[in-house]
C-alpha cells in the first residue's frame, strides 16, 4: 500500500512549522505579528492632543486602532548632531585725514544666531499580553525627554489609509497598519513615532490663475474694450478653469474612495 508523502511547510502568519494541508495550531489562522493592533478605535478616542488636530479630511480618511503593550526596556538618547550659525555686522564710522596719517573711529553691532540640529533616537522593546515581543526602533529629527521604565503599560495608536496617489510634497499613503504614536497609560505621556498621512489637496496653481483671468475679463467687458481683447483672455482662462475643476472633482472622489477604504479597513 504506498505511503501518501507530507511536505512540511511554515505558516505565513507565524512562521510556525505545520503540514501541508493542515491549519496552524500555533496561531489557529490569526495574525500572530506582535507589533499588529487587536482593536479599532473611533476617532474621538485618539490622544486629544493629536485627535483635536486632525483635519476633516483626516478624519474621514484614516481608520484608526489601537493595542495594549507592556515595556520590557527603553534606550532614550538625543543627540546634537551639528549647528549652524548666520549673522551680520553692522558699522558706523567717522574718518579723517592728517596728513598722510588717517583716523578712523567706528562703532559696531553684531547680531549672530545659531541654530542647532538634533536627533532622538528611540528603542522600546514591548511584550503583549500572550507573551510576544515587539521593538519599536526609529529616529526623531528633534529633541525629546521621555521617561519610560520597564513594567509600564503603553497603548499603541495605529493608522491606515490615505489619498491613493498624494499630490501634496510630504503626504503619504499607509497601505498597512502603522504605529504613530504610544500613549504611557500609567501617565499619560505622548510618545511620538511616525507622521499621520495628511490627505492634502493638490496645489491651488491652476484655480488662482482662472480666478485672475476672470477678473480681468470682467474688467475688461466693465471697460467696453473690443470683442477681440474679451475673446482672448476668456481662451486664455478656459484651460485654467477646466484644469481647476478637473482637480477638485479628482480630490473630492480620491476623498471619498479613502473614506470606504477606511470604514471598511478591519485588524
Amino acid at each position: 500500500m504506498p505511503v501518501k508523502e507530507t511536505k512540511t511547510i511554515y505558516c505565513t502568519k507565524c512562521g510556525s512549522a505545520i503540514l501541508e494541508g493542515e491549519q496552524c495550531k500555533q496561531c489557529d489562522g490569526r495574525n500572530r505579528i506582535p507589533l499588529a493592533p487587536v482593536s479599532r478605535v473611533r476617532t474621538n478616542q485618539v490622544p486629544g492632543a493629536i485627535g483635536s488636530h486632525l483635519t476633516k479630511a483626516q478624519s474621514e480618511g484614516l481608520a484608526f486602532a489601537a493595542k495594549n503593550m507592556v515595556v520590557k526596556s527603553a534606550v532614550v538618547q538625543s543627540f546634537n548632531v551639528g549647528s549652524s550659525s548666520s549673522g551680520k555686522v553692522s558699522l558706523a564710522g567717522v574718518g579723517r585725514a592728517f596728513g598722510p596719517w588717517a583716523v578712523f573711529g567706528a562703532v559696531g553691532s553684531i547680531n549672530q544666531t545659531t541654530i542647532n540640529s538634533y536627533r532622538t533616537d528611540i528603542q522600546i522593546k514591548l511584550e503583549d499580553e500572550s507573551g510576544q515581543r515587539a521593538f519599536l526602533n526609529y529616529s526623531l529629527p528633534f529633541a525629546i525627554t521621555l521617561a519610560i521604565e520597564p513594567g509600564e503599560s503603553v497603548r499603541i495608536y495605529f493608522v491606515k489609509g490615505g489619498l491613493e496617489k498624494p499630490k501634496a510634497v510630504g503626504d503619504f499613503r499607509a497601505d498597512v497598519w502603522t504605529p504613530f504614536v504610544a500613549e504611557n497609560i500609567d501617565t499619560g505621556q505622548l510618545i511620538p513615532i511616525a507622521g499621520l498621512p495628511a490627505l492634502t489637496p493638490p496645489k491651488k496653481g491652476a484655480l488662482v490663475v482662472a480666478i485672475i483671468g476672470i477678473m480681468f475679463t470682467l474688467m475688461l467687458m466693465a471697460s467696453q474694450a473690443g470683442a477681440e481683447p474679451v475673446i482672448w483672455s476668456s481662451l486664455f482662462t478656459l484651460p485654467f478653469i477646466v484644469a481647476a475643476a478637473l482637480s477638485a472633482r479628482k480630490y473630492k472622489l480620491a476623498l471619498e474612495d479613502a473614506a470606504r477604504r477606511a470604514v471598511a479597513a478591519s485588524v
